[in-house]
């Protein structure tokens, strides 16, 4: 197996991919054991070796083909192991290699066109969060924009973008488990949803709740019942904790 080298805190720390014998029996698994039982995957990339490029573009394309939704959170600036994965999340930190040199909006639309992906969340922390997807809403003209939604713009990338603010009166205490909270709340909009188009912006009037809630939190944030009962079924239930399964 070969090394990785990671950086944890001030510590240089090094740590070792899985072997190819260990990603073929995660594979063996997931196609045996999980896939048929389950509609979404989470992979949430630590930059530990877990996740090889080999696993995760495995992973992705067994998923794709049984109909599963892959959500990523990523971590290294190569997310070319991600192609084809449902939707994206990357924050500030991790989308800033790129946007040292082009914005948001032309990050963006790289990523949409060149891994194939559904979906990016950009979470900008005190800026907010922006969604983008590929123009489904326009039929791939570009209007006059005075005349869009600004919540929901078409810009010159041929996306669609849904962005949210943050509430001015907001009093971050902790942003310890705020990115978790944004992807969990995610995950189970998508799972109930069955997809994000034509809910995006009920999504991201959701994940702002949820995140402002994760802020002014102190430690680790977790999902609570009023985060659970906020996120209607698309029959119109109600929702409990208790109808997740994990």
């Amino acid at each position: 197996s070969s090394g990785i080298n990671a950086e944890y805190g001030d510590h240089p720390c090094s740590y070792t991919t899985i072997t190819r014998e260990n990603e073929n029996r995660i594979l063996r698994y997931l196609q045996e054991e999980v896939l048929d039982r389950v509609r979404l995957v989470v992979m949430s990339d630590y930059n530990r070796g877990f996740l090889t490029p080999r696993l995760c573009s495995r992973v992705i394309e067994m998923c794709s083909r049984a109909g599963v939704k892959v959500l990523v959170d990523p971590k290294l600036p190569d997310w070319s192991k991600f192609a084809g994965a449902s939707v994206i999340k990357p924050n500030r930190e991790e989308a800033g290699r790129f946007l040292e040199r082009e914005g948001v909006a032309e990050f963006s639309a790289d990523i949409l066109r060149r891994f194939k992906v559904g979906y990016v969340l950009n979470t900008l922390d005190s800026d907010g969060m922006k969604l983008y997807c590929i123009n489904k809403y326009h039929d791939h003209v570009i209007p006059d924009q005075t005349s869009l939604d600004p919540a929901k713009q078409c810009d010159l990338y041929n996306m669609t973008t849904f962005s949210a603010t943050c509430d001015e009166n907001t009093r971050v205490v902790d942003v310890t488990g705020a990115g978790d909270a944004v992807v969990a709340t995610l995950a189970i909009f998508l799972l109930r949803k069955h997809t994000l188009e034509g809910g995006e912006e009920e999504l991201m009037t959701l994940l702002t709740r949820v995140g402002r809630r994760a802020v002014e939190s102190s430690g680790c944030y977790h999902l609570s019942e009023k985060d659970f009962q906020e996120m209607a079924t698309v029959e119109g239930e109600r929702m409990s904790a208790k109808t997740i399964v994990v």
